[in-house]
């Protein structure tokens, strides 16, 4: 099966339990450890998951080890430098800024949750990040301080995270909804809240920075469009009876990869 796919650099990543990082369908390295998600780094494509080993997945090497698995990551801009946060299940988020030969370098770890993070997301003012408790958290891209906490932003466990191209944040839970996020320095945070057409859990979400609509995914091979200067949920497709474990945008707006738990990545697209 497959835990992640990430469009990247033209290429379609994916990884799955069994360490084995693919590239347009062929094996590129072999980390060698179940791994939960990809992401990017600069140039770079990064994995990691059960080992707690934050690898470059193009070339299986190790980055950086912690004491806990690794869940997911989100890149941010911090004084002019690129920087890459990585969610454990321990509760920590890790800080990596980018070297000048592109390498993600430790810089410190943050206490952001007392539980796992399920999602990390960056407008480059603000980290978003969501638990496993249903918590949710804003911390400053600028000085890495929490800027506020809110404990119960969902009803139940909450599972992925994205970025809205208008700077707002997006996150899905396994209580049915999509809930997208306003934060302002003055008045704190907003909540809007949209019931989804999912019945089963939603496991993930990703935006597309080309356009107005986002996609979420679900447990039973679900995958949902939404529209969020519309409001409105504008499609719902079940490419596959197994699982989405993740999406990506790809380089076209309104166009996304789903990673299945079948080990299949598929197109799915606003314009069908």
């Amino acid at each position: 099966g497959l835990n992640a796919v990430r469009f990247a650099d033209g290429h379609i990543y994916a990884i799955g339990d069994a360490g084995t990082v693919f590239r347009d369908g062929t094996p590129v390295s072999r980390p060698g450890s179940l791994c939960n998600f990809l992401g990017t780094s600069g140039n770079l494509v990064v994995t990691g998951g059960q080992a707690g080993i934050l690898f470059n997945a193009l070339t299986g090497e190790t980055i950086y080890a912690h004491h806990s698995p690794l869940n997911c990551s989100a890149e941010f801009r911090r004084n002019g430098r690129k920087h890459l946060v990585v969610g454990t299940y321990t509760g920590e988020g890790l800080i990596f800024a980018e070297s000048d030969d592109g390498t993600p370098h430790y810089q410190a770890t943050l206490r952001m949750h007392d539980n796992a993070i399920k999602g990390l997301a960056s407008n480059d003012r603000e980290i978003f990040s969501i638990c496993a408790t249903g918590a949710a958290a804003f911390h400053s891209a600028d000085t890495l301080e929490e800027i506020r906490s809110i404990r119960q932003a969902h009803r139940k466990i909450s599972n992925g995270a994205a970025t809205l191209p208008d700077g707002r944040f997006a996150s899905v839970s396994r209580d049915l909804s999509l809930r997208i996020w306003s934060s302002d320095a003055n008045k704190g945070a907003s909540c809007e809240e949209f019931p989804s057409p999912h019945d089963h859990s939603i496991k993930c979400i990703a935006a597309c920075p080309d356009s107005t609509v986002l996609a979420t995914g679900s447990y039973n091979g679900c995958v949902a469009l939404f529209d969020w200067r519309d409001r409105r949920w504008i499609a719902v497709e079940r490419p596959t009876a197994g699982g989405i474990s993740s999406l990506s945008h790809t380089g076209k707006a309104g166009c996304f990869l789903a990673s299945s738990y079948d080990g299949f990545v598929y197109p799915v697209s606003a314009t069908h």
